[in-house]
């Protein structure tokens, strides 16, 4: 069987993908070894420059479905020590999507394939992969033992943080685990604050998140508790749960119905190279960041349209081969900036105490974040929209004319 892209992995990444280049004609193969989707939540945010590229490839009634199954929060608070909290106002977002939308990534995986005409061939491993100039050979797994080989023009693994396809292609993802106990619960919480808001406690005890989901006072909770052990693999409990956020938030906080409670690591990992051959690695196959600023999932979507763009230039417009080569120029720089980032707030949220890192939430980083212009910055960074207009070209060049008006301004709006 012969296809022009086979696409490992059917998670975000792998789905914004494969229906890109659908659309443009290309012919594709999407495999995933799990037999069906999850309904947990796992990644959150949907940010305004993945929303804006969406748009760009799908078209505003995607964008606007994720809207509507999701929940905008336009408002973080930030709780550093005993201070009063810092409001982030995210409207400041220079986007007709001027919010982080809070989007269970089940519910962002179900939108996205539906906009594929392939089916997804769940229940189907990777068991070996090899390429020459040529093409590449791919050999599939199903259910049942049943080997397939697929000749391929180009191979995309998107295959999550244990990827099969570069572990085939011997890429080292250089990198470590965070030292700590890491939380998680999708729950009802009655606490004394407005509801639909994401808030951060972060104090000498550990630090906790919040993010609204949609639902009455439904949220999910990350909770990084630096006194309270934590067993990796013993259940959690509600009650034990409740202990951990008691002691990380300075206020009463009830803790009921809790659908998803578990213990989970953060990475912080990146691949050397994104490309070998006619083998590509995009979304968390390539590069992993702790959650802070829930920038991982987004970073993936986008790796993925910008690769389309790439291989649609190639394999539809007669664009020769070496265009390829700035997926990697242009998206593992990305990938290092986010990383950095993101590695940058978690550790000053998680690192042991000593009186400079005390020094610095009790009395600098209130000042700072109190600052106009400084949280504009932050909502911005956060919200992704300036590396999707840089890449807004792209996109729309590979659709030669198919594009509608309001997209074409994007990209003379990046000093807004």
């Amino acid at each position: 069987m012969k296809t022009d892209v086979a696409i490992v992995g059917a998670g975000p990444t792998g789905l914004a993908l494969a229906g890109m280049l659908e659309k443009a004609g290309v012919r594709v193969r999407v495999f995933d070894k799990i037999v069906s989707r999850s309904d947990k939540s796992r990644a959150l945010g949907v940010q305004a420059g993945t929303l804006e590229a969406i748009e760009d490839v799908f078209g505003k009634g995607v964008a606007q479905d994720m809207v509507a199954a999701g929940r905008p929060a336009r408002k973080a608070f930030i709780h550093l020590e005993d201070h009063a909290p810092v409001e982030v106002d995210m409207s400041s977002i220079p986007s007709v999507y001027n919010y982080i939308l809070i989007l269970s990534q089940s519910e962002t995986e179900k939108i996205l394939e539906g906009q594929l005409q392939t089916k997804v061939e769940y229940g189907h491993e990777l068991t070996q992969l090899s390429q020459n100039q040529n093409g590449c050979e791919v050999h599939v797994k199903d259910t049942s033992g049943h080997i397939e080989v697929i000749d391929a023009k180009y191979v995309v693994g998107c295959d999550g943080a244990h990827s099969v396809v570069r572990q085939q292609i011997a890429v080292p993802f250089a990198g470590a685990q965070y030292e700590g106990n890491f939380v998680l619960g999708d729950v009802k919480a009655t606490w004394p604050w407005e509801y639909g808001t994401i808030r951060t406690f972060v104090s000498a005890k550990g630090a906790l998140a919040a993010f609204p989901m949609k639902g009455e006072q439904r949220y999910r909770f990350i909770l990084i508790p630096k006194e309270i052990p934590g067993d990796e693999k013993a259940d959690l409990s509600q009650s034990e749960f409740q202990n951990i956020v008691d002691s990380l938030v300075p206020a009463p906080v009830a803790i009921s119905d809790a659908t998803w409670l578990t213990r989970f690591r953060v990475h912080h990992r990146i691949a050397e190279k994104f490309r070998n051959g006619r083998v590509f690695l995009a979304g968390d196959a390539a590069h992993i960041h702790s959650p802070a600023g829930g920038q991982g999932m987004n970073t993936g979507i986008q790796d993925s349209f910008y690769l389309g763009a790439q291989l649609i230039q190639v394999l539809k417009n007669g664009a020769d081969e070496k265009i390829l080569d700035f997926y990697e120029k242009t998206r593992l720089p990305v990938a290092k900036n986010v990383l950095r980032g993101t590695d940058f707030v978690f550790r000053l949220g998680i690192l042991p105490e000593n009186r400079w890192i005390v020094a610095i939430r009790k009395y600098v980083l209130p000042l700072l974040l109190q600052r106009s212009f400084l949280q504009k910055r932050v909502a911005r960074v956060i919200s992704q929209v300036d590396i999707s207009r840089a890449e807004h070209p792209a996109r729309t060049q590979a659709f030669k004319g198919d594009r509608d008006a309001d997209t074409q301004s994007r990209s003379s709006n990046l000093s807004l």
